[in-house]
């Protein structure tokens, strides 16, 4: 299921409906994209189509700042970044508990998550959030580099 008001916002709920959000992200070019958490959308659903999109997203020449929770997932993660055209940093799990993933691509935000188990996501266009958004993901990245190089 997909609700959107006017283009610019849209709602996903269910697992192809979120499968839809992540590959619409690649649409946005080879923009940076900024990344916040690794949620459990990723492990537990086997089906989520992980791989096909980070292929498509190296294709596009999409690169990824991302910063995760110090989790076992997300050092796995990060130790495939330089295969995967992104530079991850690790953050200590209780300053950071990331069950939701914050996607900035442009002017566009996407986020996604499981509710009850259910992967829902929504996906808005919007310059002045974005630009407030990447501004807190820019100040945090300082921080999580001190983080990460004591890890």
């Amino acid at each position: 299921m997909a609700d959107e008001v006017k283009g610019k916002i849209k709602y996903y709920q269910g697992i192809e409906a979120v499968k839809k959000l992540i590959d619409e992200t690649l649409e946005e070019g080879p923009e940076e994209q900024l990344c916040f958490g690794l949620n459990g959308y990723h492990i537990s659903h086997p089906n989520n189509n992980w791989k096909q999109y980070t292929k498509k997203r190296i294709a596009t020449k999409m690169y990824v700042k991302s910063i995760q929770p110090d989790l076992k997932h997300a050092r796995v993660y990060k130790s495939r970044d330089k295969d995967e055209l992104r530079l991850t940093r690790l953050v200590p799990n209780k300053k950071f508990p990331a069950n939701c993933e914050v996607n900035i691509i442009g002017d566009m935000i996407a986020l996604f998550t499981l509710h009850n188990n259910e992967p829902t996501g929504t996906k808005i266009y919007n310059k002045e959030m974005s630009q407030v958004l990447r501004s807190l993901f820019e100040l945090a990245w300082e921080r999580a580099k001190e983080y990460d190089d004591k890890l």
